[in-house]
This record gives C-alpha cells, structure tokens and sequence, in this order.
C-alpha cells in the first residue's frame, strides 16, 4: 500500500476542518480515517472533539510545521469564502484577505504530497479575482 492508505482505506488530513461536514462526507465516500484537523475556532474544536474523539487538532494552519505531520493520502479542505461569496465583499483571492488562506492549503499539500485533494469552496471561486503574485 502507498503512504497513507491501508486496506480501511485513505488516511485523511482535514484543513479549514469547522464542525467536519466535509470530513464525514468524504469518509462515507472514500472510507478511511481522519488522521488529523487543522481547525483553530474553538467552538468548531468542540464539535470535532466530538464527533472524531481521538483525533487531534493541530490548531492554527499557519503555525503548523507541516514536516513534522503525519502523512496522509487524501488532503482536503474549504478554506475561507467571504472574500468570494456573492455575499460578501468580493474582495478575491489575496494574500492580505481571509480567502488568501488557500495558500497554506497550497503549502501544506506542497509538503505531505497527498494523492488526493479536495478543495471545497464557493460558486464566486470561479470568477474571483486573483492576486497576481500568488505563492504557496
């Protein structure tokens, strides 16, 4: 088997995790275990906590130092939208904005080199304006 997938399936990393929807539908479709969250609101923490007991959070992404985390096949994440959603600001992606996150994710999958990604974001993502020095 590959880094990071055992016959119960892929081993998850979960970034920008919130309260784990995203978590729970991959699991239901790909099988597998979520090895990890990146997830730094507490309140979110608190329903992680509980709906994957055991799992740990490894708290603000920017501060995550992503060699020393365990390695995982599937990485996926919904990286903030208020910056692209018609119903915020529309501001795009920058790196001085919430939505300007998505280049941790960048980072981080840079690092574990999953064999999966799943980016889940808004509609607006689409047609958002981009920054035009975008790095990881």
């Amino acid at each position: 088997m590959s880094a990071g997938w055992s016959d119960d399936g892929p081993a998850i990393g979960s970034l920008f995790s919130g309260f784990g929807g995203l978590d729970l539908g991959v699991q239901a479709v790909l099988g597998g275990t979520v090895a990890w969250h990146v997830e730094n609101d507490p309140d979110a923490s608190a329903v992680l906590s509980h709906r994957f007991p055991g799992v740990p959070n490894l708290g603000d992404i920017a501060a995550v130092d992503w060699e020393q985390v365990e390695r995982v096949a599937v990485l996926l994440g919904g990286f903030p939208c208020q910056d692209l959603s018609a119903a915020g600001k529309r501001a795009g992606l920058r790196p001085d904005n919430r939505s300007g996150m998505w280049s941790q994710m960048v980072y981080a999958a840079s690092i574990l080199r999953p064999r999966l990604i799943i980016a889940e974001n808004v509609r607006g993502l689409l047609s958002a304006r981009a920054h035009s020095q975008v790095e990881p």
